[in-house]
């Protein structure tokens, strides 16, 4: 199905990919990209700078001159190399979209993506590498910044998140979040920080977003059959 998209595909597109089946540790097993994806294939630069979400490299078909073009995987990460890798793709092609599950995994226990000091390590080293491309994006570049800035805090590195969630808060003055990490950030407290976060945690609402999200979360039997099924998409 890929080959087939890839081959009649418009010069632009430089890439195909399906969808993902994945189950957590915990038993949860999504779909990605979500339903509630608006934009899934086309210019996917702003997906991926966002985080929206990110294409596996197992459900990725790329075309051979996407690497002669934009290069090859960043060999300064040890994790996150694939996201880096589609930030770049996604500057010069577009991408297509097989909405039929191909690729179907499980996380491990003892998996090296689960090393969380690692992942904020790449996290960083890719915000810096492409930071004039979220700049373009202030509430990007402002989410990005909190992001890594808040790690940074739960890890106890309390003078790295505070650069990060001053440089959030500033670029997005007037989002509660932001300010109050911000604040609590110059305590210098990494147990005080995990405490209030938690805090946080427990008393805000869900958003929007996160609300549709815990609705996904629950994947039928039968919504994993209709993926799955070997009929390939209809395109126009």
């Amino acid at each position: 199905e890929e080959v087939d998209l890839l081959k009649n595909s418009e010069k632009r597109v430089g890439a195909v990919y399906s969808r993902l089946e994945k189950t957590f540790l915990d038993g949860r097993r999504v779909f990605i990209p979500a339903d509630t994806a608006l934009i899934k294939e086309g210019n996917l630069s702003d997906v991926f700078l966002r985080g929206d979400f990110f294409i596996t490299l197992q459900a990725l078909l790329i075309k051979r001159e996407c690497f002669e073009k934009i290069g090859i995987f960043d060999e300064n990460l040890s994790l996150l190399g694939d996201m880096e890798f589609l930030i770049r793709l996604s500057r010069v092609y577009d991408f297509l979209y097989n909405n039929r599950v191909r690729v179907i995994s499980e996380i491990s226990p003892d998996s090296h993506s689960r090393n969380s000091a690692e992942r904020l390590k790449s996290r960083d080293y890719i915000f810096q590498k492409h930071i004039e491309e979220f700049r373009k994006r202030p509430a990007v570049f402002a989410k990005n910044a909190y992001i890594i800035g808040n790690a940074y805090a739960l890890e106890g590195n309390m003078k790295k998140a505070r650069k990060y969630l001053l440089i959030a808060w500033t670029r997005s003055f007037f989002t509660p979040r932001y300010f109050s990490t911000f604040l609590f950030s110059l305590t210098g407290s990494p147990k005080l920080y995990r405490k209030a976060a938690a805090l946080y945690m427990k008393l805000k609402p869900l958003s929007f977003k996160e609300k549709k999200r815990e609705e996904i979360t629950a994947v039928s039997a039968d919504d994993s059959a209709k993926y799955r099924s070997p009929k390939a998409p209809e395109r126009n």
